[in-house]
């Protein structure tokens, strides 16, 4: 009866673990590797200038793709109770994470401010064409809705440039606001 029990439990907890393929796709999406900066960035709203730095310097060392992604989870929409959200930008039309992220509606954010939205945090805003963040100081276009096939955390996947668009009141204002960044590349 033991037995049986644990083989349950066992077979139960591996239905819900990734295979190394799955957290390949989730992780790395289309590049060979990652390498996460956060113990060397903390970028301020208004302030990417190092993301291009990052890509050239890893273009510059021989790899064939770099793209630099931002994450923080200090962007919420502005509502009485805001959901856990996180943030990420990135240069969707190029589809880093092809495995990850299924457009649904609409298209790829292109343009700073510019965002997407999944499933997750369009159940929470309802069919919104913007809104806000930090208070007002910000306002984010949505373009297109995807389903995040890895979670259903919500999730605003913004347009390169969108960070560093964020308002000098956004910056002033929220002191604590960071985004971090991470670089995915191919070859070297």
């Amino acid at each position: 009866m033991t037995a049986a029990l644990l083989v349950a439990v066992f077979v139960t907890l591996n239905a819900f673990t990734l295979s190394p393929r799955q957290v390949t796709d989730r992780d790395l999406g289309r590049f060979d590797s990652q390498m996460d900066l956060t113990d060397v960035t903390r970028i301020r709203p208004g302030d990417a200038h190092v993301v291009e730095q990052l890509a050239g310097a890893a273009r510059g060392g021989g790899a064939s793709e770099a793209v630099v992604t931002l994450a923080s989870f200090d962007v919420r929409p502005d509502m009485a109770r805001p959901p856990f959200t996180l943030y990420t930008e990135a240069p969707w039309p190029a589809d880093p994470f092809p495995r990850r992220y299924q457009l649904r509606e609409g298209r790829w954010p292109s343009q700073p401010g510019e965002v997407l939205v999944t499933d997750a945090l369009r159940r929470v805003l309802g069919p919104v064409e913007s809104f806000t963040v930090f208070s007002g100081n910000d306002r984010l276009r949505v373009v297109g809705v995807a389903r995040d096939l890895f979670g259903a955390t919500p999730r605003i996947l913004a347009a390169n440039g969108t960070w560093a668009s964020l308002s000098d009141a956004t910056a002033r204002n929220f002191s604590t606001v960071l985004a971090t960044a991470t670089l995915h590349w191919k070859g070297c």
